[in-house]
């Protein structure tokens, strides 16, 4: 990840993937089996949390 991201990266909460994640399983399996799919096809999981964010505020 280029060093401009990875200070972003840096100021979220470290967990904040699995937070989402957790979010997605209260959702139901179809969604957390879609934003588990969606940050493991990224190249950096943290590409993915605007997509599940989205997914969620959805839901």
């Amino acid at each position: 990840m280029p060093d401009r991201l990875k200070a972003v990266r840096d100021i979220r909460r470290p967990d904040y993937g699995e937070i989402l994640i957790k979010r997605a399983r209260a959702i139901g399996e179809n969604a957390l089996a879609w934003a588990e799919r969606c940050m493991a096809s990224r190249d950096f999981p943290e590409q993915a949390y605007i997509a599940v964010q989205g997914m969620c505020r959805l839901a």
